[in-house]
């Protein structure tokens, strides 16, 4: 999941930032301080209809969609707004995949064995993140353009 959240984020960035630049940053922040809370507020109720198992799928393939039309905003013609849902997007994916590995993890393992366990899951996560971010300049060269990672 952390590889996949690293190439999301330096695809919806390199989008965002050759679209609108780095003073547009403060809008996303302003955004997404925004729109976490009732985020949270509606994935809460979602996880008080939903088991975890239709949950976690849910929201997998939002963010599966998310990163389709990553790519689409760089094909079709007037699509500069994509980049900045997108950045939010990742945001809130943060947020999400976080709840939802830590729900996995309190309903696989018992308190000992979590204790134990979830520092070395967490470890696979952080390490993922690093191989995702030695592996954007391989893309690049491969794409020839940061935008179209």
């Amino acid at each position: 999941m952390g590889l996949s959240f690293v190439l999301f984020y330096a695809n919806s960035s390199s989008l965002f930032l050759t679209t609108f630049g780095a003073s547009f940053l403060p809008y996303i922040y302003i955004s997404v301080g925004v729109l976490v809370p009732i985020a949270s507020w509606g994935f809460s109720r979602l996880q008080r209809k939903w088991s975890l198992s239709k949950t976690a799928p849910f929201i997998l393939i939002i963010f599966i969609c998310m990163f389709f039309l990553s790519w689409g905003g760089l094909f079709f013609p007037h699509t500069e707004w994509l980049s900045f849902l997108l950045m939010i997007g990742y945001a809130l994916g943060n947020l999400f995949s976080a709840i939802i590995r830590g729900a996995l993890a309190g309903q696989l393992f018992d308190a000992r064995t979590l204790k134990r366990n979830y520092p070395v899951i967490l470890g696979g996560h952080v390490f993922s993140i690093i191989l995702g971010g030695a592996l954007i300049p391989v893309f690049i060269d491969i794409f020839k353009r940061p935008e179209h990672l």
